[in-house]
């Protein structure tokens, strides 16, 4: 598959659609919007009748914009439809806008190949909240909604320093070997407290930590909204950064599933192949290689699985079980349904993310946790948020961080 892709080189993945909907049920969008072109099924049906000649307008495009590529309906699909792959060849191929406006794009375009510059946005944006300039009455209001972004949602406190800067120099050599850290943008620039406590967990287990200084964003937003041509451009420095051999460890499930699947077998990124078998998530790594002990405290966690990370690496029992080492562990319903924010979705699409934030957040709540535990930096942000919304007191923290505040002595 390629940014060149024509759908009806796709019509055998299309025609495996037994139009049962059994997607519908797990499809976010649908849930939250109830319209059958909002659904996978209907999305298919669509692009079966695009690669047979119809032309659709605006409410195909939009329903392809709808999608939160968040791969439940291919999880779910008894005939093996990737829904979320021939929505995002949609997009490649030019049918759909992806969701966002043109001076976001050309945001994207911009700060996602560049590290400084990126950071430099970040705290630009974390000032405008800490000024109050993004508020109901701000004058500013117009232009953020012009970048198509929900001017009601909280902008975090963006750190001066990002990551690299507050991570020392390891003196003492590792005991069991070095692991590469590919840090996501968000705890690599908004959330380093996240990157710190990955870092403290991989010393712990006696590993030495590398940050690739060239690395980029792994180009997961371009990639969604259909701009494959930026996306095969950061995996290309990215597979340039990571080298050769070793565990890649990641805090994000996007960027994972970016590494593992999507550089090489969407993007085809040469030299990809030969690590998308080295990637892992932190706690599952953790859980695989053993070596760090877990306070008990009387605390009561639960956990939300990241869409990417459950569906796309498939890592779902590590971050239980080691959570369950470290306190009373609750199990929450649906645990493995979407948050509604998919990267910068929840700020694009609020409609839907409010819906499906309420739904999580009184499914978190109902659990009676005291804190709330994901392997995403994004999840963290739209989990609190909607939490926040609801009144509720439960903390949202990455897995990471309460592994490593439990971890032997804290």
């Amino acid at each position: 598959m390629t940014a060149a892709t024509e759908l009806k080189t796709l019509k055998p993945d299309l025609e495996r659609c037994l139009r049962c909907g059994l997607c519908r049920e797990v499809c976010p969008a649908f849930r939250a919007l109830g319209d059958e072109r909002h659904s996978p099924r209907g999305r298919v049906a669509m692009l079966s009748a695009l690669a047979d000649g119809v032309r659709w307008g605006r409410p195909f495009r939009e329903s392809l914009d709808y999608c939160l590529a968040c791969k439940a309906c291919a999880e779910r699909c008894p005939s093996g439809v990737a829904g979320d792959l021939l929505v995002l060849a949609a997009r490649a191929d030019g049918h759909c806008s992806g969701g966002l406006p043109f001076l976001k794009s050309r945001a994207f375009a911009l700060t996602l190949g560049r590290p400084r510059l990126m950071a430099f946005a970040l705290r630009l944006l974390g000032m405008f909240g800490k000024l109050g300039l993004a508020g109901r009455f701000s004058p500013f209001r117009p232009l953020i909604k012009l970048l198509g972004v929900n001017p009601a949602l909280p902008i975090p406190d963006v750190p001066k320093r990002s990551l690299d800067e507050m991570v020392t120099v390891e003196k003492a050599e590792a005991v069991k070997g070095t692991v590469t850290y590919f840090t996501g943008c968000a705890s690599r620039f908004v959330y380093p407290e996240i990157g710190l406590a990955v870092v403290k967990l991989l010393r712990k287990a006696g590993y030495k930590v590398e940050l690739p200084g060239d690395r980029v964003c792994c180009g997961i937003p371009a990639l969604v909204n259909g701009d494959w041509n930026l996306a095969r451009r950061l995996a290309k420095k990215n597979v340039a950064a990571l080298g050769t051999g070793g565990p890649i460890i990641i805090d994000c499930g996007s960027c994972g599933t970016a590494l593992a699947e999507f550089y090489p077998e969407v993007l085809r990124v040469p030299g990809s192949e030969r690590f998308a078998g080295d990637v892992m998530d932190v706690a599952e790594f953790i859980h695989k290689v053993g070596g760090v002990e877990f306070s008990k405290t009387g605390e009561t966690v639960t956990y939300h699985d990241p869409c990417h990370l459950a569906r796309g690496l498939g890592v779902r029992d590590e971050p239980r079980e080691s959570l369950s080492a470290t306190g009373e562990y609750l199990e929450g319903e649906d645990a493995d349904r979407c948050c509604g924010g998919a990267g910068v979705y929840g700020a694009t699409h609020p409609e839907v993310f409010e819906k499906i934030g309420a739904e999580k957040a009184a499914n978190l709540i109902a659990t009676g946790a005291e804190t709330v535990a994901t392997g995403c930096p994004a999840c963290v942000y739209y989990l609190s948020t909607s939490l926040a919304a609801a009144g509720g007191e439960t903390v949202v923290k990455h897995t990471a961080e309460v592994l490593a505040e439990r971890s032997d002595g804290g």
